[in-house]
């Protein structure tokens, strides 16, 4: 994905960078991802899609990255009524993104499309720095907390030309999580790099994800 997600047509959106998605097919694991900070039972309170029917979900290329089975669920990150909708898939060492081009959808939800909230969460335990070499730390977001997205403020991610360790520093626009974080509007975290569907890449803990319309 290029994006945390469309927000709106009309709310700006920093674009989130992945160094690759994953450009071989593969299971790659359970849908549920078990091994992962978070599992799909952390998100409850917002929208789960559980798949009716065996589903061979594509990556960002087009190549099937693994295959939902009847019954598997998944946490969704976009379930608007004029866009298609985008699945987490719970990776190891965070989440990933994947959208769905069907006119009849493969799943159930507990949530309506087109009637859904924007909620900013985090899939793993994260320190936010002030600083792209990651010096101060602005604030320490706990895995499964999540928060309601600001419509008015730009909400995603983008990779920085630094290093950290083995990882890529990525700066998080806070949106909602300023509050938690001294009241800075962006900050910079460290992603280790890690193999998803045979192939590198960065899975950046903090995500737009839908919940139900109140």
């Amino acid at each position: 994905m290029l994006e945390l997600r469309p927000l709106s047509a009309t709310v700006p959106t920093l674009a989130a960078v992945l160094l690759s998605i994953a450009c071989g097919g593969g299971d790659g694991g359970s849908g549920s991802g078990t091994e992962s900070e978070t599992t799909v039972d952390d998100w409850r309170d917002y929208c789960i899609a559980t798949f009716t029917e065996e589903y061979p979900v594509l990556d960002g290329f087009g190549e099937v990255a693994f295959t939902a089975h009847v019954g598997d669920e998944f946490v969704l990150s976009s379930f608007d009524a004029d866009s298609n909708p985008e699945i987490v898939y719970l990776a190891d060492t965070g989440p990933s993104t994947l959208e769905l081009e069907e006119e009849v959808l493969p799943f159930t939800s507990n949530c309506a499309v087109g009637e859904t909230t924007d909620h900013i969460a985090v899939f793993s335990d994260t320190t936010v720095y002030g600083e792209q070499e990651l010096t101060t730390s602005l604030c320490e977001l706990s895995a499964g907390y999540a928060v309601p997205r600001d419509g008015a403020a730009v909400a995603g991610y983008s990779i920085t030309q630094s290093t950290a360790g083995e990882g890529r520093v990525y700066e998080i626009m806070l949106n909602s999580l300023s509050a938690d974080c001294g009241g800075a509007s962006h900050g910079y975290v460290d992603v280790p790099q890690t193999t998803l569907w045979g192939s590198y890449t960065h899975l950046v803990p903090i995500i737009v994800i839908a919940g139900p319309a109140p």
